[in-house]
């Protein structure tokens, strides 16, 4: 049996779709070069501590344990970039989860760090909802069986 492609999109879902898949692989990399920077601090990589040492220095002090994290954060975002590509019902809630981590953590820093928590907050309340929209859903859902002929 035949199987039709994917439901048809309209542009703008498919731009934001393809937003957030290329922020996952992106947030991933990243990710990869901030593990190298705390595995080695002080290397040539470091510089992407300026303006934020005093931070930097507070992830040094559990070294590994930070490190280890943000290894299985880079892993599981680049996982979900693997499935987000292929529109994998998995990947849109691996997104979810992450979206919703970084929001526990925004909430977290709201109190040291109010704007800019306060930014975050709403960037992953908006990205959050769009996840959640059935349209976004629509996208990912299983291929139906085509129809033959005859």
């Amino acid at each position: 049996m035949a199987v039709t492609g994917q439901p048809r999109e309209a542009v703008p879902l498919r731009a934001l779709r393809y937003a957030f898949g290329v922020f996952l692989v992106a947030a991933g990399l990243f990710l990869i070069i901030v593990v190298v920077t705390i595995v080695d601090p002080g290397g040539g990589l470091s510089g992407i501590w300026a303006g934020k040492e005093r931070a930097f220095h507070d992830l040094l002090r559990h070294q590994v344990l930070i490190a280890a994290g943000f290894a299985c954060l880079s892993a599981a975002m680049l996982t979900a970039a693997a499935g987000w590509w292929r529109r994998r019902r998995w990947s849109r809630w691996l997104g979810v989860a992450i979206i919703a981590a970084d929001l526990a953590g925004n909430l977290v820093t709201l109190r040291s760090d109010a704007a800019s928590a306060a930014l975050g907050i709403g960037i992953d309340a908006a990205i959050l909802t769009w996840l959640l929209l059935p349209v976004t859903a629509g996208v990912f859902a299983r291929p139906r069986p085509a129809e033959h002929p005859g």
